[in-house]
């Protein structure tokens, strides 16, 4: 899984994926942001 899949497949921009859970039949991603795109929510 690449960051460029997750912004193409599931419209997430402004993170960095990290790795990929498969926990009971469910899938995860971990992702993190990029600390540049943090923006203050006021």
């Amino acid at each position: 899984m690449s960051t460029s899949l997750l912004y193409h497949g599931f419209g997430i921009r402004g993170y960095k994926y990290i790795c990929t859970r498969y926990e009971k039949g469910a899938m995860s991603f971990a992702v993190r942001q990029d600390r540049f795109s943090m923006r203050c929510s006021e």
